[in-house]
């Protein structure tokens, strides 16, 4: 989801308040940060972002940015309670408690309405994994189609061809923490395979990423659900 913190500028319109523009870019730095695995940077970036949107008084707004947090970090597959949201939900918008549903994974069709249009299709009635592959595909924006994907790989609905859009939408962007987390899952389909070529091509770019070769094979990839653990591949559809 793109938080649209910075309305755009023309010349017959009032300058942009300094707390929109500090906001944006804060935010867009913290995102940075955290994909790219420094997890200080992104905390204090996100602090500051936080900040400049409080002056506002306005806690829909903080809302906003606290779920772009969590997207962040679903993009990644690390599957978490979103607290910085859970605390403001009573003055959110119903666009932002859709999303916040969404990315629980407990949003539904009637909510589709509510969402940003490119990930309408995976809460469809009749979503399916050729439909999630589909739609992921469509998505041009990077951080969308790492968001969909997560959300396609909770539902169980993610095929390799979705996993592989993933993978190769972090990798365009040098994003290296998604990046990882969605070669471990690629890594997974491809053993549940039998795919010993495959498998071993991605344990080459893992070591690539990580900077140190992978000798054997690594342990089974965990989502991190809190205080329980889930392994992506034992999603059901992803295993088709």
């Amino acid at each position: 989801m793109t938080v649209a913190l910075l309305a755009g500028g023309c010349a017959n319109r009032p300058p942009i308040p300094d707390w929109q523009s500090n906001a944006k870019s804060g935010l867009e730095r913290a995102v940075a940060a955290y994909f790219v695995g420094n997890s200080r940077v992104e905390a204090q970036e996100f602090a500051l972002a936080r900040a400049e949107i409080a002056r506002t008084g306005r806690p829909g707004l903080v809302a906003r940015a606290e779920l772009l947090r969590c997207a962040s970090r679903l993009a990644s597959l690390v599957i978490e309670t979103c607290t910085g949201f859970d605390a403001l939900e009573s003055d959110a918008d119903p666009a932002e408690r859709a999303y916040a549903a969404f990315l629980a994974g407990r949003a539904s069709a009637q909510d589709a309405d509510r969402l940003p249009e490119q990930h309408r299709p995976l809460v469809a009635a009749a979503a399916s994994p050729a439909s999630d592959a589909a739609a992921i595909e469509r998505m041009p924006d990077p951080f969308s189609r790492l968001v969909g994907a997560a959300v396609s790989l909770q539902a169980g609905r993610a095929s390799p061809v979705v996993v592989g859009l993933a993978v190769d939408a972090a990798s365009a962007q040098g994003w290296r923490r998604p990046l990882l987390a969605w070669l471990a899952v690629q890594l997974r389909f491809a053993e549940r395979d039998s795919d010993r070529a495959a498998a071993e091509r991605i344990r080459r770019r893992i070591g690539l990423v990580q900077g140190t070769p992978i000798a054997s094979e690594p342990a089974p990839y965990r989502i991190s659900t809190g205080s329980t653990v889930q392994d992506a591949a034992n999603t059901k559809e992803g295993h088709r």
